[in-house]
């Protein structure tokens, strides 16, 4: 019995064809890349979210402000330029139906944008800093710090708000990956290493 059913389901099953050599296996389709996309791993390593959903530029104005910011170190590839400026031109083009972005006051501007004092990250070693730099930072942001697959880290406003360049470098932010084994004193001389460049 046991043999006859083997057999009947053996009749039922076709076989699969034989691939010659010539013959390869379809290339599984590459992945769409996304504005929304886009946005968290290659603007928001810089850029707030409400910074960029203010725009409302057209796909041309928006294809030029991603080769400005490939060229400033920006990962996008510049194959998918066009695509994605035409997502972003859609999404905050000048037709664009998102809500008004709320207004914000002078006074408060300007504090978020004022330096703060460096508190725990105070006093690092410079040469401390640069060896953890190279470890650990070199490889995307440059020995110079002045980017490559990351951005330019110099005269970055961010250098002088000590606590939030902490919890960049400790969380990561978009494409970067995060250092949390790091400690304040670490992190105080790779800050101390990264504003004497």
């Amino acid at each position: 019995m046991k043999r006859v059913l083997a057999a009947l389901l053996l009749a039922g099953c076709p076989e699969e064809p034989e691939l010659s050599a010539d013959a390869a296996a379809p290339a599984p389709a590459a992945p769409v890349e996304t504005a929304d996309a886009t946005l968290a791993m290659s603007c928001q390593s810089c850029h707030s979210r409400l910074l960029v959903e203010q725009q409302r530029l057209t796909a041309a104005q928006w294809a030029k402000v991603l080769e400005k910011m490939k060229g400033w170190g920006s990962s996008v590839a510049a194959e998918r330029i066009p695509s994605l400026a035409e997502q972003l031109a859609q999404r905050y083009g000048p037709g664009a139906t998102l809500p008004a972005p709320q207004r914000l006051a002078a006074g408060a501007a300007a504090a978020a944008l004022a330096p703060l004092d460096d508190g725990r990250f105070a006093g690092g070693d410079r040469r401390e800093g640069a060896a953890l730099f190279g470890m650990r930072c070199s490889v995307c942001h440059a020995a110079d710090a002045r980017g490559g697959i990351g951005v330019s880290l110099v005269d970055r406003l961010l250098l002088q708000r000590a606590s939030e360049f902490a919890a960049h470098v400790r969380t990561g932010r978009g494409q970067m990956l995060g250092n949390p084994d790091l400690t304040d004193a670490q992190l105080a001389s790779v800050l101390a290493y990264v504003r004497s460049l």
